[in-house]
Parts: structure tokens; C-alpha cells; sequence
């Protein structure tokens, strides 16, 4: 463990607080809101890891609710990538 530790020395302190777990539960709760919000506004989207497939129609609305849903819950802008 202590090669870890060493290797990534400058969060080495944040190692076994529960905080990876927390981070876990924060992506979690912004990909609900995400789904829901589109699922509100009437687009269809499918949850792949981190990201969403939707349509190509509404991929800037979509965009565009990924940055305001995440801001909300994190407290900063998010970045929002586009892979075809």
C-alpha cells in the first residue's frame, strides 16, 4: 500500500475517508436528476457510464441541461464532450 500512497502523494491524506464512495453517490445523484429532466422535457435518452445517447436533434438541449443539472449539484460548470 505504501507504493500507492507514495504515487499519489498529493491526495494521499484523502486516501480511506469514504470520500471515493461520496463521489460515487454524487455522480449517481446528478445522472437521476440528468434522466429525469430530459424524461420531462420529452427526450428519450439511454445512460451509458457517465454519459447519455440521445438523438441528434436534441443533443444541444441536452447539452445544455447536463451543464445546468450539474452545476446545481456540484457547485461549478461542468464539461459536456460530444463523441459521434
Amino acid at each position: 500500500m505504501s507504493i500507492i500512497r507514495e504515487y499519489h502523494h498529493v491526495v494521499a491524506d484523502q486516501f480511506y475517508k469514504g470520500l471515493g464512495v461520496a463521489l460515487m453517490r454524487k455522480e449517481s445523484d446528478v445522472m437521476v436528476e440528468l434522466l429525469l429532466e430530459l424524461k420531462r422535457q420529452h427526450i428519450v435518452a439511454l445512460p451509458i457510464h457517465d454519459g447519455v445517447l440521445v438523438a441528434d436533434g436534441v443533443h444541444e438541449q441536452t447539452i445544455e441541461i447536463m451543464e445546468i443539472v450539474f452545476e446545481e449539484y456540484v457547485g461549478v460548470a461542468g464539461v459536456v464532450n460530444i463523441e459521434d
